[in-house]
């Protein structure tokens, strides 16, 4: 087994630190801060550590139990985009397609992101 690189390290804590963030998402009384941590996070990141999050906030936007949590990760998408500009550009299509698939959310807050 090959130990881990220092920027293979930094993507690991960082997926873990999303996911954690993550699960916070869908409960009431730990979605607020959840959301500043996540926020904070995506805005430090370096650039190439971006597809590691992209990945955890689209698996999270459909698979998150609680419609709250799913307008989260939604307005999380924004939240990327604004922070990480043309670094965001390539991964663009997924989130497109991710909040397509929330469009047809039974619940209708979730849509409301949508447009948001």
């Amino acid at each position: 087994m090959t130990p881990l690189s220092a920027s293979q390290r930094h993507a690991s804590l960082l997926k873990q630190k999303t996911l954690d963030a993550l699960t916070r998402l869908g409960d009431r009384d730990t979605a607020r801060v959840a959301v500043h941590e996540l926020t904070r996070l995506i805005a430090s990141m370096p650039p190439e550590h971006l597809p590691v999050v992209v990945q955890c906030l689209c698996d999270e936007s459909a698979a998150a139990p609680k419609p709250a949590a799913r307008r989260a990760v939604l307005r999380l998408f924004e939240t990327l985009a604004d922070a990480q500009h043309e670094h965001a550009l390539p991964h663009l299509p997924r989130l497109v397609a991710a909040t397509i698939r929330r469009m047809k959310d039974p619940d209708p807050i979730v849509g409301d992101a949508c447009v948001e």
